[in-house]
């Protein structure tokens, strides 16, 4: 009698342990879509104190490269900076994001953020020898949209 309570027992065991298996594989596959939770807030009247420069420039042209010992792609933004409102620095200015596609390689960072050529952008930036995957404060919170209407002077500023 206890043998087939014991037997019984393993049974329902069995069936539960497959049953938490598959519960725990559902929170790990919705929680890895949720990375975006992983990039620490950074309050917008912080960003210029945590940035080393801020720029505006237009987008010129992308292009991509494998980093110095073939493991990373990235992706370099050639931006033609109109005004610079925080530290100096030429007319253009290369930003370089973790990720991107190169002869049939890609590589996704979680975050990264694309921009588009011809678009201007707000730029809160790290200083390119710092090498982090991102070079804007806080991802993408650290780069606006700038929009520009021609019936009027005022711009949008849109973040992403």
């Amino acid at each position: 009698m206890n043998y087939f309570v014991t037997v019984i027992g393993n049974k329902h065991m069995n069936i539960i342990l497959k049953a938490y298996k598959y519960a725990l594989s559902f929170i790990l596959l919705i929680n890895s879509h949720m990375a975006y939770s992983l990039v620490m807030h950074v309050p917008i009247d912080e960003l210029s104190g945590r940035s080393d420069y801020i720029a505006v420039g237009t987008v010129e042209s992308i292009s991509t490269r494998m980093g110095p010992r073939e493991l990373m792609i990235w992706t370099d933004y050639h931006l033609k900076v109109s005004q610079w409102y925080k530290g100096s620095g030429d007319n253009d200015l290369i930003i370089s994001f973790a990720g991107g596609e190169i002869d049939g390689r890609s590589i996704a960072v979680s975050e990264t953020i694309s921009l588009t050529k011809g678009k201007e952008y707000i730029v809160f930036g790290y200083d390119s020898s710092k090498h982090y995957s991102s070079p804007t404060v806080g991802v993408s919170q650290g780069v606006f949209q700038v929009i520009r209407n021609s019936d009027s002077p005022e711009a949008l500023i849109v973040d992403f």
